[in-house]
């Protein structure tokens, strides 16, 4: 069998964070499994923030400090921010909004119209994506490399994989996305053609403020080997127990995987 020899591209992959509420020991699980195998390029495919406070439904239904910490969840996203570009200074970072960045949005267009536009009052504007040189992408858009595209998502279906059916159909391209917190594939072959869908679990604490009852997420991210052209490999990798293989090697999840992320202390909850 003869080789195919095209220079690939490496992305590290995950989303969901829910920074305040996001996972110490998963995240810095995942960092630390970059910093070994060293990436091109890492995406974020949206919610790295939660913004409870700029959604009016849960803003009345909260009780406490929580809903006034719009400037704290920026400074600890920031702080995120600047510890990845800290931990890979060469590697091409991209964040793609998702409908929880976005409620920023939906806020000042309905209490303040007259400011949108201010960049001061914009996600990238407010973490600093351009002295990061972090790359933004608004909500909907996708992220395109090579055949593979990446997104938040905006579709929730009720199980696994059943989603990634639906965000297949309506792009009608092998997207990878985030948004519904759980691991997934749905695969369509047409002709001679296949194409994907994955869903790319989430790194958030299963316990959220707004969830009511047992959530059906999954931890995980994924590696994509990608020739920007034509070919790529979707690697999905769940961390269960507290463990995730990547390539033969066993990666375990504890404190010393947390104290990556020790910069950015979790919200009182």
């Amino acid at each position: 069998m003869n080789n195919i020899s095209h220079a690939m591209r490496t992305h590290l992959i995950f989303n969901d964070l829910h920074i305040p509420y996001h996972q110490p020991d998963v995240l810095g699980a995942i960092l630390g499994f970059g910093r070994e195998f060293q990436p091109d390029q890492i995406d974020i495919p949206g919610d790295l923030l939660d913004c409870i406070g700029l959604t009016l439904k849960y803003r009345a239904a909260q009780r406490d400090e929580r809903v006034h910490r719009v400037q704290f969840e920026i400074d600890q996203g920031q702080a995120f921010l600047k510890l990845l570009r800290d931990l890979f200074p060469k590697v091409d970072i991209h964040l793609h909004e998702g409908n929880h960045e976005d409620r920023l949005n939906r806020y000042v267009n309905q209490h303040c119209p007259e400011l949108r536009g201010l960049h001061g009052l914009s996600v990238p504007g407010l973490l600093d994506l351009a002295g990061l040189k972090i790359t933004w992408h608004p909500l909907g858009q996708l992220g395109v490399y090579g055949n593979l595209h990446i997104t938040h998502g905006d579709l929730i279906r009720q199980h696994s994989a059943y989603t990634a059916r639906s965000m297949l159909e309506k792009y009608g391209v092998c997207v990878l996305f985030g948004h519904t917190h759980r691991g997934g594939v749905y695969y369509k072959t047409a002709g001679r053609k296949t194409w994907a869908a994955w869903e790319n679990f989430c790194t958030c604490r299963f316990d959220m403020p707004w969830v009511v009852g047992c959530s059906n997420w999954q931890h995980g991210f994924s590696v994509v080997h990608n020739d920007m052209r034509t070919r790529f490999h979707v690697q999905q990798v769940p961390i269960i127990g507290g463990q995730f293989v990547y390539a033969g090697q066993e990666f375990r999840v504890n404190r010393q995987s947390a104290d990556l992320v020790r910069d950015i202390k979790r919200a009182k909850v």
